[in-house]
């Protein structure tokens, strides 16, 4: 038996059976990739104080590894250095995947990509649900025609010699961390793919999680993420201290509404919807801003709730 093609990295954080996000149905999606287990690794990599999952019997390739270090890109940098595959695709305990997230992942890859991202939604399809699906899970960043820019590092896949060669910048816990790596790896010339078969759904844990604490934590990224990296698209803009949350987020409003209308029909949004999804950016990005101007004032305060709400 040969080495597995594709390896993929699941980050283990503290179980939440109340959203249905124990990492048991996580690995029986995995079990059902149309591509065959034997060319599939599962690397489980988890802090310590949580316990690993009881077993992964059901994958003839797989590894459970234990960090010393909290955070969850420590995780995943953990598993990329670990993962025996050509090609390494990060998960996640709370999101399931489709039959065909593997070979989605392999035929954008051996097109040519260096870096293929997949399509996240969270749990229902309601255009409540729909609605923070965008705005939390990076929709509002994908680009369907060309090359996107950003991912969702529960639903992307890299060259294993790629994200190896640049992984997470260990600066970052638990957030900001994959828009700062997307830059970097644009930065240096990597090809990057939005394959909207490539699919995955997040486990909903309710709607103040994912609308206000969200944007919040939104803001926060936003000056955390070009504090770290400078040469981000708009950190100019950072430095303009109290001026800079307004300016940013009308920015911010037009990128959405550029982005809804590229989009629209990948993402699966009707013409009567759009409204709703003005509404929300202007709610989302207000909020944001308010996250912004919080960490401007208190960034230990800001960053102590993103850890609580987001760990």
């Amino acid at each position: 038996m040969g080495p597995p093609r594709v390896s993929v990295v699941i980050a283990w954080m503290a179980p939440d059976a109340d959203a249905g996000a124990d990492g048991a149905d996580t690995l029986a999606s995995l079990a059902r990739q149309d591509c065959g287990l034997d060319a599939l690794e599962v690397v489980v990599c988890h802090p310590r104080g949580v316990p690993p999952p009881p077993s992964l019997h059901a994958f003839p390739h797989h590894q459970v590894l234990e960090s010393p270090e909290d955070g969850y890109y420590r995780l995943k940098n953990l598993g990329i250095a670990h993962a025996r595959g050509e090609i390494i695709a990060l998960a996640d305990a709370d999101c399931t995947y489709a039959p065909t997230w593997v070979s989605e992942i392999v035929a954008t890859l051996d097109s040519g990509a260096d870096v293929s991202v997949g399509f996240s939604r969270l749990q229902g399809s309601s255009l409540a649900r729909r609605l923070c699906s965008y705005f939390d899970l990076q929709q509002m960043l994908l680009r369907a025609l060309g090359g996107t820019r950003r991912f969702n590092s529960s639903n992307v896949a890299f060259s294993a010699d790629l994200i190896r060669s640049c992984p997470y910048d260990p600066r970052f816990d638990r957030t900001g961390g994959c828009v700062e790596l997307a830059h970097r790896l644009l930065q240096r010339g990597a090809r990057m793919q939005f394959n909207p078969r490539q699919t995955a759904v997040h486990a909903f844990y309710g709607l103040q999680r994912h609308t206000w604490k969200q944007a919040v934590c939104e803001g926060f990224d936003f000056l955390h993420s070009r504090a770290v990296n400078p040469s981000m698209s708009l950190a100019a803009l950072t430095r303009l201290g109290p001026l800079a949350p307004p300016l940013l987020s009308a920015i911010l409003v037009c990128a959405d509404a550029l982005n809804v209308l590229q989009n629209r029909r990948v993402m699966g949004i009707r013409w009567w919807e759009l409204p709703a999804y003005a509404l929300g950016s202007l709610f989302m990005r207000t909020i944001e801003m308010g996250g912004m101007y919080w960490a401007l004032a208190r960034p230990r305060s800001i960053a102590a709730f993103v850890n609580r709400n987001f760990a």
